[in-house]
Formats: C-alpha cells, structure tokens, sequence
C-alpha cells in the first residue's frame, strides 16, 4: 500500500509494509474476532474484603499538631486578606481609599 510523500520529505513515495504495519494490520483483524473470555471474580474479591482485618488507626498527634497550626494561619491570612476583596470590583479603591481618610 502506497500514500503520498510524507510531510518534510524529500517528495518520495513511501511503502506501509516497510514500517511492520501490515503485520500490525493482520493482528488486529484476527483480534477483533476473537471473544474474550467470561470471568467473575466478585465472589473471590468480596471473600478477601470480608476477610481483611481493615481498621482505622489514629492519627500521630504532630501530624494534627502541623494540620490544626496551617489551618489557625490559614484562618488568618484569610481574614487579613478579607479587605482586598473591595478591590477586585474596583481595582482603584485601594489607591484612592487611604487618600479619602487623610482627606476627611
């Protein structure tokens, strides 16, 4: 099987059989008619679930430690940061909000 010249060549016909894909091609006509096979293995997984010794262990204190400092300076970063919300309609009130308290 024959196609056009291949982009960025030097304008030389190409053969597919030079690249292995009519053997590609063979493979995956006989795949495509073979049946796969029927398996159920849900009664063999269930078993294994049911026999599994699954707890929950507790958690190291450092780790809630870490968890409960990120979470406290997330919280304040957050409320420090609440004001700049104005801002985000009207990126110029952050500028001109300082001047109108020295002003009044």
């Amino acid at each position: 099987m024959t196609g056009s010249p291949m982009p960025g060549s030097s304008g030389h016909e190409f053969d597919l059989s030079d690249f292995g894909l009519s053997d590609f091609e063979s493979l995956a006509h006989r795949a495509r008619g073979e049946q796969t096979p029927r398996v159920n293995v849900t009664g063999r997984v269930m078993a294994a679930i049911r026999r599994s010794s699954y707890r929950v262990e507790r958690i190291d204190s450092p780790v809630l430690v870490f968890a409960g400092a990120a979470l406290a300076a997330a919280a304040l970063v957050a409320i420090w940061a609440l004001p700049a919300w104005d801002s985000v309609h009207d990126p110029l009130v952050a500028l001109f909000k300082p001047l109108s308290l020295v002003l009044e």
